[in-house]
């Protein structure tokens, strides 16, 4: 049921789409992606889900339809991803940029799985990390509920060239994710003397 690219909830989300779908139709495309659940599970997920004000319940009998009451919010990956390729142009410097602010944020060694929910592979010439290093961070990630394959390999970047850039990258996310964009005020005012 894991899959280390996306979780559940967001794959549901990306199937309801705006429009909502019934259990059986939700549970037919859940099939054809690869995920089969008994029906009492599928429902008794979305009752939870609903419960928590994620998703709306509506009659429309003989079914019941799902609708999200909004998106969900993008996970860390994606957000540092689109917002590192709001403020940088040159792919390969975006890049860069992504597995370093992921790198500095975390403070540890980022597996090739991490890289893919943030939209970026491994380069040939980046860094793979000390076994050492990797095996304590695959035991570390596994307290905390997510499995690594020890197949996985992992990834250090460490380009102070970027520090600036990933700083500007921080203030970002943190404004959009408390919603304070508009408190910004985007431009200096001088003053004539």
């Amino acid at each position: 049921m894991f899959n280390p690219d996306k979780d559940m909830t967001r794959i549901i989300f990306e199937i309801l789409g705006r429009e909502g779908k019934s259990i059986s139709s939700l549970s037919r495309e859940l099939e054809v992606r690869g995920f089969k659940f008994h029906r009492l599970i599928l429902t008794g997920y979305l009752r939870a889900l609903a419960d928590i004000h994620l998703l709306r319940e509506r009659d429309v009998p003989p079914a019941k339809i799902y609708v999200p009451y909004k998106s969900l919010q993008r996970d860390i990956y994606e957000a540092m991803a689109f917002h590192v390729r709001e403020i940088e142009a040159d792919e390969e410097r975006a890049e860069r940029l992504i597995k370093y602010g992921l790198y500095r944020l975390f403070r540890r060694p980022l597996f090739e799985s991490e890289l893919r929910r943030a939209d970026t592979r491994p380069a040939i010439d980046d860094i793979e990390a000390a076994e050492e290093d990797v095996s304590e961070t695959r035991k570390y990630l596994s307290r905390r509920g997510f499995k690594i394959p020890k197949s996985m390999r992992a990834f250090v970047y460490d380009d102070e060239g970027l520090e600036e850039d990933y700083v500007k990258v921080l203030e970002e996310l943190m404004l959009d994710g408390h919603d304070a964009t508009h408190l910004v005020r985007d431009t200096r005012q001088t003053r004539l003397l």
